[in-house]
């Protein structure tokens, strides 16, 4: 049942990132280069034929292969451009310290309201090998989103503090779940 309650979307599958290094690289779809591997807000909201609120979970989790001792990074972005500067970080934990190969999950619960047109919520997880639990935190606000508007998603995006070829990071997940 599409679009109700309950209902689950789910990104394509990503391409891994070889040692993405810098700055933030989004995920790209694995069998298109050109797209992000993005989760879109449903059409019942994106068509404005749904009033009040719109209350979802955001779920991203992957692997890292860690090639050298360091500090690895991940955002959840709205937005669905291939170019995560182009997108807003909405979640953003700490970097975190990877020594061995390991497994990362960040969840979020959300909230929208036409009223307000504000973006609230909170996340926890863990992003690091040691599979420290992070404290649940607010995600950044975001104002004046009209959550009506045709193809609004969300995005991930990663990367490793240390150079290293052997540093590769995968999303094996993205799902935004309607409650």
């Amino acid at each position: 049942m599409a679009g109700n309650t309950n209902s689950i979307y789910a990104a394509k599958k990503a391409a891994s990132q070889a040692n993405p290094v810098t700055s933030l690289k989004t995920f790209l779809q694995s069998d298109n280069s050109a797209k992000a591997a993005a989760v879109y807000v449903p059409d019942q909201w994106q068509m404005g034929t749904t009033a009040g609120t719109f209350r979802f979970n955001l779920r991203a989790w992957g692997r890292v292969t860690s090639g050298t001792s360091g500090n690895v990074s991940f955002s959840i972005d709205f937005g669905t451009s291939v170019t995560q500067s182009s997108n807003t970080a909405i979640i953003a934990p700490s970097a975190a310290a990877y020594s061995v190969n390991g497994n990362w999950n960040i969840d979020a619960q959300c909230l929208w309201d036409s009223t307000s047109k504000l973006l609230n919520g909170n996340f926890t997880g863990w992003v690091t090998s040691a599979g420290t639990v992070i404290a649940t935190t607010s995600i950044t606000q975001l104002a004046a989103k009209d959550f009506t508007t045709n193809g609004l998603g969300f995005t991930v995006s990663s990367f490793f503090g240390t150079s290293n070829a052997g540093n590769i990071v995968f999303l094996d997940g993205l799902t935004l779940e309607v409650v």
